[in-house]
């Protein structure tokens, strides 16, 4: 789980993004645990889950003056996670491709602090391991 004092440093204090990012976040891991079936999620913690990422979508004022280059990452980290689970499946490009939804972290931290922040965080995003889900951060 993302810890708070790195969605600090990643959006420089900004709470918004770092809600953002943590109900995408959220988001991106009980619909791959849903669809893996690889871990039990109850009916509470979906619904608490969907509705934190709805609200963040709908009223998020970050999220608002950043909509146009949000939705185009969400479109590829989702596109990413379906090629990830269906065609490229045994394949080398299969972790890449499920990654894709680290590059919305690395563009948050781009918007809350500038090219010098986002390579530094990229750095430390991209070293997360998909198959045992060490993270990092």
């Amino acid at each position: 789980m993302l810890s708070q004092e790195f969605l600090d440093h990643l959006t420089c204090g900004n709470r918004d993004a770092a809600a953002f990012l943590f109900a995408a976040y959220d988001f991106i891991h009980v619909l791959d645990a849903l669809f893996d079936r690889d871990c039990p999620v109850t009916a509470d913690q979906l619904a608490e889950t969907a509705t934190r990422y709805s609200y963040n979508l709908l009223l998020n004022p970050f999220v608002q003056q950043h909509k146009a280059g949000l939705a185009a990452l969400l479109f590829s980290a989702a596109s990413g996670f379906a090629a990830s689970e269906t065609n490229l499946k045994g394949t080398p490009a299969r972790d890449y491709i499920k990654s894709l939804y680290f590059e919305l972290f690395v563009y948050v931290a781009f918007l809350c602090g500038g090219w010098r922040h986002a390579q530094e965080i990229g750095q430390k995003v991209r070293q997360y391991d998909l198959e045992t889900g060490n993270e990092p951060v």
